[in-house]
């Protein structure tokens, strides 16, 4: 696919848009008599023209290079038994600066701002009854950059979520969550 973006208010200072390619290739996998399912894919995207706020005029726009990412999602879901479900999925991503100048200086090589390397998750659900389900969840975030030449970095996090459903009816369900518990 082609992506392409622009500022509409500057787009008369940047008369090449952004363009990103992707190709990506995956398969899923029902098991266990259905109560399982896999998944995987690995993709790659290149961006192309990339631009950020212009370091002397911040009204402008400038074009500073090229970024790619590579990476993989694996996701697995099985239900035990009628009443309980589990569910995880881990994604790694190795996203790079591929040609990226600020002002003079090559970034070349570096790591994408805030994007983290590995994301993992891991839910479970149990319904006490048919209308009662307990949903309880982790989320770790690998460390990222939070700068271009990659000096700074925000640590990685794990939160805990609940989360509690009540269903009346078979046309509503009340939900309460507790997010970073």
């Amino acid at each position: 696919g082609i992506l392409s973006t622009a500022a509409f208010s500057d787009v008369m200072n940047n008369t090449d848009l952004t363009t990103g390619k992707s190709f990506e290739i995956g398969s899923k996998l029902s098991f266990w008599q259905g109560k399982g399912t896999a998944t995987a894919a690995v993709y790659q995207i290149t961006r192309k023209n990339i631009s950020m706020k212009d370091p002397d005029d911040s009204s402008k726009t400038i074009l500073v290079g090229q970024q790619s990412s590579r990476g993989i999602d694996l996701a697995l879901g099985i239900e035990p038994h009628a009443s309980w479900a589990l569910q995880g999925n881990l994604t790694y991503v190795d996203a790079q600066y591929d040609e990226y100048f600020n002002g003079t200086t090559s970034l070349a090589g570096k790591e994408l701002t805030g994007t983290p390397a590995v994301v993992a998750n891991l839910w479970t659900s149990y319904a006490f009854t048919p209308a009662i389900k307990l949903n309880v969840g982790l989320r770790h975030v690998a460390r990222r950059y939070a700068d271009a030449v990659n000096t700074i970095t925000w640590p990685g996090y794990t939160t805990a979520d609940l989360g509690l459903s009540w269903k009346p009816t078979p046309t509503l369900t009340v939900t309460a969550q507790l997010r970073n518990a």
